[in-house]
């Protein structure tokens, strides 16, 4: 049961962004604090009490008053987790070409309950199962291993023996690059097991073969349709073993091309915000040497920027 007292707070909040978005110049600095000091829940109940207040979603006027990044990242955190992720997936199924960069992040990093919701969202926005969606733009090969990760529990308990492990890692070496086609290795092995089982598997591999799973699978060369299996498999033994690390990895990719990937920035931190942003910013600063919030002032000086930067130092 929320408090009056913060249904009051929260409805005085409403109107100050009503007020911030219809000021001239827009009060973006009043936007950013805002964003800054509530949570996601609140921000749902802001919503709601928006719409009631005014007649409209908090995000058409974003979408109407604000520019460019800045409209962008508002909007995406009045979303809720799933909606957020179910418009990002309608965007990647639907660009030309298909953005399977996006596809893969978030089936890589998302557990079953999570996906489970995405896609109850996707279908009530889209009118659209997202299957459905995923049958008519991709393949059947990649498309099957989506499924997979769709319709599959992950065990959180310890299932696999050290002989096991050390079977596993034979079995992996013997298949080759037949493993990116394997749909039953793909399920019993990278979706199934739990993270405690991953990491024995790893290890035994390493002590057989004298090379990081993770980089074997890395450098098989693998056919060219089978690319997005390959970097899926990679992406699901690498999260799964080291979360913070591989988000982190995503964030240097998203700022050091020619071209900064906000809509990645903004997926990464705005997800793991409150889940493990601090480790994330450790893992940078130890590859990097610079701390990213710094690197990413040096991207963009603006409001946008400052929204970014408080992420980084939740």
């Amino acid at each position: 049961m929320i408090k009056q007292s913060k249904i009051n707070e929260l409805t005085d909040i409403s109107k100050q962004i009503k007020k911030a978005l219809k000021s001239k110049p827009k009060n973006e600095k009043l936007l950013v604090n805002i964003l800054n000091s509530t949570t996601n829940s609140e921000r749902q109940i802001i919503r709601t009490i928006y719409k009631r207040l005014y007649n409209k979603p908090i995000q058409n006027d974003i979408k109407s008053e604000l520019n460019n990044n800045f409209k962008d990242f508002c909007i995406s955190m009045f979303d809720t987790p799933y909606e957020y992720d179910s418009r990002e997936l309608y965007k990647a199924l639907n660009s030309v070409p298909i953005n399977y960069k996006v596809i893969i992040e978030i089936f890589t990093s998302r557990n079953k309950s999570h996906l489970n919701i995405v896609i109850q969202a996707y279908e009530q926005f889209f009118k659209i199962s997202l299957k459905e969606e995923i049958l008519k733009k991709i393949s059947n090969n990649f498309s099957n291993f989506l499924f997979i990760i769709m319709d599959t529990n992950r065990s959180n308990e310890k299932m696999v023996s050290y002989e096991d492990a050390y079977n596993y890692a034979k079995m992996i070496k013997e298949l080759d690059i037949n493993i990116f086609s394997n749909e039953n290795i793909f399920k019993s092995l990278f979706i199934e097991k739990s993270r405690e089982d991953l990491v024995l598997i790893s290890r035994a591999f390493f002590e057989l073969y004298k090379i990081n799973l993770y980089k074997h699978l890395k450098n098989l060369n693998n056919k060219d349709s089978e690319e997005n299996n390959k970097k899926l498999m990679k992406g699901i033994l690498f999260f799964q073993i080291s979360p913070s690390e591989w988000f982190c990895k995503k964030i240097k990719k998203a700022i050091s091309g020619l071209k900064t990937d906000f809509n990645q920035l903004n997926r990464i931190l705005i997800y793991r915000a409150n889940i493990d942003i601090g480790d994330i910013c450790k893992y940078y600063l130890l590859d990097k040497g610079n701390e990213l919030y710094k690197d990413i002032q040096s991207l963009t000086d603006d409001s946008y920027g400052e929204a970014l930067v408080n992420l980084c130092l939740q």
